[in-house]
């Protein structure tokens, strides 16, 4: 009998037999994988999408925790500007030896202490009267330039800034970091000034003084585990900046937030990684691909074998 082209000892190895092969082939395989390529593009744009959000979220919470301790410093001055002890010593600083005893005075005490370590970031802090020359502090009572020279000292030139700060308004003012010895023990610190009484020359000013040892603590607390950077700054000046958790800068591979104080005048620069973005939902894509194309061969060869059937037949016949 005469040989029959595309049958090859009546086996499916002939040219004909390939050519129907490859051409289901062709026709299942290649929408499978445009079908799998687009689907993978879909899901790989959904989770960008949804991890930015999460991303916006976790930067909106940081800004609004340190935000919140902000607002606690200044609703401390606010509460302060109500106390008895403050508007008796603003006329006269005499008032307190006077009218103030050894129990009042350790009352004043534990106020300051107690509103100071209820933050976690306050270094300390103190009430002015700068006319009367006079600081009520955590330690006591003591003349302004005795307690900013054997307490908390400052250098040459911050600590003229800081009292003529002492005699002006101010609202809620966060001042640029700066160097100070506490009890001579060398440490950087915020000063946050917030005038006792609303005019233009204030008897009575409230001085805290943010530690930044502290303030580093809180940010990486509150960052968490989940930006790579965040980066705190009142114009040119930064106020904290770390990376976390040891994270590499790397140009064009994050995403960043710029969020601005509803408080102060800070600017918080959080910024979170890109390096896992899609990575699930792409391996995810590829390997239903893969199975859609180990699936179309097999459907394609088994089409090609029965529509192949009756033509091989045929031919045997002839």
């Amino acid at each position: 009998m005469k040989e029959v082209p595309g049958v090859l000892n009546g086996k499916y190895g002939g040219k004909t037999f390939r050519k129907t092969f490859l051409s289901y082939t062709a026709i299942l395989i290649i929408p499978l994988i445009v079908f799998g390529a687009l689907n993978m593009h879909r899901n790989v744009l959904e989770e960008q999408k949804e991890i930015y959000r999460k991303h916006e979220s976790d930067a909106r919470r940081i800004a609004d925790n340190m935000d919140g301790k902000l607002r606690e410093l200044k609703n401390m001055g606010e509460f302060l500007s109500e106390e008895t002890w403050v508007k008796k010593l603003m006329p006269d600083g005499k008032v307190f030896e006077r009218e103030f005893d050894l129990f009042d005075d350790l009352e004043i005490r534990r106020v300051l202490q107690n509103a100071v370590s209820g933050t976690e970031i306050l270094s300390f802090g103190a009430v002015v009267y700068p006319d009367n020359g006079q600081v009520i502090s955590p330690w006591g009572v003591y003349g302004v330039d005795s307690f900013f020279s054997s307490v908390a000292s400052f250098g040459h030139q911050t600590l003229p800034v800081l009292y003529d700060s002492f005699r002006e308004y101010h609202f809620f003012d966060i001042m640029h970091p700066v160097e100070m010895k506490l009890w001579n023990n060398d440490t950087k610190v915020i000063p946050v000034l917030q005038s006792l009484e609303v005019v233009n020359h204030p008897r009575a000013v409230l001085a805290l003084f943010i530690d930044c040892a502290y303030l580093t603590s809180f940010m990486q607390r509150i960052g968490g585990t989940g930006p790579s950077n965040i980066v705190v700054t009142d114009g040119n000046a930064q106020i904290y900046g770390q990376m976390q958790n040891g994270a590499k800068k790397i140009a064009g591979e994050s995403q960043k937030f710029t969020l601005h104080s509803q408080i102060g005048k800070w600017q918080y620069d959080i910024s979170y990684s890109n390096d896992r973005i899609g990575t699930q939902n792409m391996l995810g894509s590829l390997l239903a691909i893969m199975i859609s194309a180990v699936i179309g061969t097999a459907l394609a060869f088994l089409l090609a074998k029965i529509s192949y059937r009756p033509l091989g037949i045929l031919l045997h016949k002839l």
